[in-house]
């Protein structure tokens, strides 16, 4: 299909340009970094392949889960549960293709991050890691919580409970409440990481996660 294409390019895209710029590099780049962004280890440039090879085998389970629904979709046809199926592939669609965006992203910042820091012999982060994967986390946050309606009852995706399990109407009230929190949060998220940075974003992203747990349990718990 045209979507698992997609995912591919986007794949392929981290493990190509690593390959390309990696020549260019010293021998030896900063690889690892403490809460504060100090550079606490370095290593062999060739380690930068591992996260390209980690957005790999991800990628190949997406694969897998969105051509399960697919096949779900046309073996039941036009049915409830066919068109469920159909619509819940089309989300895990959007999740694989939405995080494998964000990883791509993501690796090209490691490897700015370690040509920077190797070429000047940097003690500290060039670039603010912990902002900017909050900046990612809040756009996930809004894309899931745009799609989270979208989804039929389910045992994989979606906000599940006991209760948003137990009939569609509790699943399409949890879901389109929890879809809302979602996106404030993830817009909330984005903002903050922005105004804040360092470990001080990245901490004010887990508490509206956390928070955003929360609210979705007392909300379900009370249908």
């Amino acid at each position: 299909a045209m979507k698992n294409k997609l995912l591919w390019i986007l794949t392929a895209i981290p493990l190509i340009v690593t390959g390309i710029v990696l020549p260019a590099f010293p021998e030896q780049v900063p690889m690892h970094y403490d809460i504060y962004g100090n550079i606490d280890r370095w290593g062999s440039k060739y380690e930068q392949l591992i996260f390209p090879i980690m957005i790999l085998a991800f990628s190949v389970f997406w694969h897998f889960f969105c051509n399960y629904y697919r096949k779900k979709a046309e073996k039941l046809g036009d049915s409830k549960e066919g068109r469920e199926a159909a619509s819940n592939g089309k989300v895990v669609y959007v999740a694989a293709v939405g995080t494998t965006l964000m990883f791509t992203v993501m690796n090209f910042v490691f490897l700015l991050m370690a040509y920077n820091g190797a070429k000047s012999a940097a003690e500290v982060a060039s670039i603010d890691i912990n902002a900017i994967i909050g900046v990612m986390m809040g756009l996930l946050l809004m894309v899931t919580g745009n799609y989270m309606p979208k989804t039929g009852r389910n045992p994989v995706i979606g906000f599940r409970t006991s209760k948003t399990m137990a009939s569609d109407e509790n699943w399409a009230k949890a879901n389109r409440f929890a879809g809302k929190v979602f996106m404030v949060s993830g817009a909330l998220t984005i903002v903050l990481c922005l105004l804040f940075g360092g470990i001080t974003a990245m901490s004010l992203f887990l508490g509206i996660l956390f928070a955003d747990v929360v609210i979705c349990l007392v909300y379900a718990a009370k249908l």
